[in-house]
């Protein structure tokens, strides 16, 4: 929006301190609770600001304030997103497929990281910068049916 990179900067400096910040706490509520609820709740906040944002870009009502806003409560869904993330695979396999499980979550998770921005730029090139944020929203809220099929009792819980 500003074609600065300076404003670059601080766009992901307040989008990823939170996360920072809040990790400790994230971390507990991790522990505590539900992850799948967690999670679904991180999820479902990460849709409801990315459709916001594609709303607001079709509007022509995207400013940068308030885009810097958005990126602070994306960062502080996403410190929730990533506490339980991290430590669900060992909360839902039995001690002996742990080293597989964790593999396997590592490789999808990059696999996710790497297919996920391919798309989103086949969704911008083709209907805009909003359906681009249209399109992540969709994959957000797809993933709470992953989660519905996770088994609801952990296989045994994590030391």
């Amino acid at each position: 929006m500003t074609r600065s990179p300076a404003m670059l900067g601080v766009a992901l400096f307040l989008q990823l301190m939170p996360q920072v910040l809040l990790a400790p706490w994230a971390g507990v509520l991790a522990d505590r609770y539900d992850k799948r609820l967690v999670l679904a709740a991180s999820h479902v906040a990460s849709a409801a600001l990315k459709l916001m944002v594609a709303a607001l870009t079709l509007a022509s009502a995207l400013t940068v304030p308030v885009l810097m806003g958005l990126l602070v409560v994306v960062g502080c869904a996403n410190a929730l997103q990533q506490a339980a993330a991290k430590t669900i695979v060992s909360a839902l396999v039995e001690e002996d497929d742990l080293v597989t499980a964790i593999s396997l979550n590592s490789v999808i998770f990059n696999l996710a990281g790497f297919v996920g921005p391919a798309l989103a730029g086949i969704a911008i090139a083709y209907g805009g910068i909003a359906a681009g944020f249209g399109a992540a929203a969709v994959a957000a809220l797809l993933f709470l049916f992953t989660l519905r099929a996770l088994p609801s009792a952990p296989a045994h819980t994590a030391a």
